[in-house]
């Protein structure tokens, strides 16, 4: 098994890296190896270069230090193994990582006796902060004469947003690593809308990831297969479907969650003609799931710490993970959660897991009659883009199954674009966006009109005009 940490110092000494280096830090070495690299530190400090490994063993050090290095470094056979750099950091940051959960714990062990349940809790959130606060970054420093004008591969990669083909033309759709604010009144269609935007990326072969404080996992669940089956949600909810439904449900389950195997298409088949729920979802637990995953975190006190945790063991596990949904921002369990300064704690914090675990991070937040975000007007300065929105016309929620009603749509905030009013279409019987839509103007409205008689007329329809 490879040591990592001795095949970086032999790396550096070897190929006299400087970028390499650069990226180094003394917490990511333990026992001898941080001895060796102090003394590599110093002699750089000093001589501005990096010693080779002759020079480096001509070095004054402790007997048992030179042991340690002729033994285990210099004469290691690392020569015919090729490791990349970035690899090597990654993997000496989570050994670190690792050593501080240990010893982080071993301390809590300590005075668990004295602690009481809720002490506990609160040591354990604490942990994971501290822990979040403190990884080291081996990505943040950059020359910026050395960055590549033409890089050989994307590293800004935009993706449609699933909602609008029109902000998607003028805009691009949603980065990586942006924070995406959907703003809307209650019953507006904040979350429905965070859910199409996560189904539309898990279409793209991508992970996503839904952290629902507000709905139970079954409501979205629910809410997810009518969109992509066709069935109403309603009849669903209510336990409603005919013998058709059944089916519609059935492929859709099939197609959207697994591969296209002969297998899957047995278990449809087998579906079709027995009709037993039971048997065919025993079936699809045998089946081939896709290489991606939509995964919903059911949790009525989600907060920070169980945010960030679950995004890191995603980010792990999946490398195709892109997007992430908090529903919704304003419920997030905070120490007192209704100061303006903790709803912006909550914004920029979810920015900085969008940063950190590199995905769009996308979350609805609850404005005001005046268009205002609700508790914290502060919560949209952490932002990359916000979309505001009202109620629609109540006729057009009530329309017949495969009907489209109208949304209507304002770029209140975008950091990189050009700011549009558009509109979206919605098939509110079976929740399904339909990106296909119309550019009402590309002249921002002052958000703070919205909810005066000049914009909203008896219906609650907004007529958006230039200003």
């Amino acid at each position: 098994m490879l040591e990592v940490e001795t095949f970086t110092i032999y790396k550096v000494l070897k190929t006299s890296d400087l970028e390499l280096y650069s990226k180094l830090k003394e917490q990511f070495f333990t026992g001898y190896n941080l001895f060796v690299f102090k003394r590599l530190e110093a002699y750089y400090l000093s001589v501005k270069k990096l010693p080779t490994l002759d020079e480096f063993e001509q070095l004054p050090k402790g007997i048992n230090v030179q042991n340690y290095f002729l033994n285990n470094v210099k004469d290691a056979e690392y020569d015919q193994i090729i490791i990349d750099n970035s690899f090597l950091i990654r993997q000496l940051d989570e050994n670190r990582l690792k050593r501080d959960v240990l010893e982080n714990l071993d301390q809590l062990l300590g005075n668990f006796d004295i602690l009481e349940s809720g002490e506990v809790k609160e040591a354990v959130d604490n942990l994971a902060v501290t822990l979040n606060s403190e990884k080291l970054n081996a990505e943040e420093f950059f020359d910026a004469s050395e960055i590549d004008m033409f890089p050989e591969s994307e590293d800004f990669i935009l993706y449609p947003t699933g909602l609008s083909n029109d902000f998607d033309s003028v805009n691009g759709g949603f980065a990586l690593q942006e924070l995406i604010l959907l703003g809307g009144r209650r019953g507006s269609g904040k979350s429905i809308l965070t859910l199409n935007a996560l189904r539309a990326r898990y279409e793209m072969g991508h992970t996503v990831v839904l952290f629902s404080a507000e709905m139970r996992y079954k409501e979205q669940y629910n809410r997810l297969m009518s969109m992509v089956s066709q069935v109403p949600f309603l009849s669903l909810y209510k336990g409603t479907i005919t013998k058709e439904d059944s089916f519609k449900l059935a492929e859709a389950k099939i197609k959207f969650w697994y591969k296209d195997t002969e297998q899957a298409r047995e278990v449809i088949n087998q579906f079709k003609t027995s009709g037993e729920y039971k048997e065919f979802d025993a079936a699809c637990l045998k089946l081939e799931k896709k290489d991606n995953r939509f995964i919903i975190i059911d949790q009525v006190n989600i907060d920070l710490p169980k945010i960030n945790y679950y995004m890191r063991m995603i980010s792990q596990k999946y490398p195709n993970f892109t997007m992430s949904a908090v529903d919704y921002l304003n419920i997030v369990k905070i120490t007192d959660r209704m100061n303006w300064q903790s709803q912006i704690t909550i914004a920029d914090t979810l920015k900085e897991y969008g940063r950190t675990y590199n995905t769009t991070m996308i979350s609805p937040y609850q404005m005001d009659a005046d268009g205002e975000a609700r508790f914290a007007k502060g919560i949209l300065d952490s932002a990359d883009k916000s979309l505001i929105f009202l109620p629609a016309d109540q006729q057009d929620q009530q329309q017949e199954p495969g009907q489209l009603g109208e949304l209507k749509v304002h770029t209140a905030k975008i950091r990189n674009g050009r700011p549009i009013s558009f509109s979206l279409y919605i098939d509110w019987s079976t929740v399904r966006v339909h990106p296909e839509g119309r550019i009402v103007n590309e002249q921002a409205l002052p958000a703070e009109k919205y909810g005066s008689d000049s914009i909203i007329d008896k219906t609650g329809a907004m007529d958006l005009i230039p200003v």
